[in-house]
């Protein structure tokens, strides 16, 4: 892991692997994670795109 969330470049989670997701918070922190492969990405974005819409991650975020 490096960096930070509140620069520009955010904080990187490398895995290894050639797919990406960027992730930026309502307050501009900015997380990158890249993943082995697509399919990784794919699935970490649905699961985000899921807890994001349900509240689950705002509320965790918040505790």
């Amino acid at each position: 892991m490096t960096g930070r969330a509140r620069s520009r470049r955010g904080v990187r989670l490398d895995l290894g692997g050639p797919a990406g997701l960027v992730l930026t918070t309502h307050d501009g922190q900015r997380f990158t994670v890249v993943t082995p492969d697509p399919e990784t990405a794919a699935e970490l974005q649905a699961t985000v795109t899921q807890a994001t819409s349900s509240g689950d991650v705002r509320n965790r975020l918040q505790k």
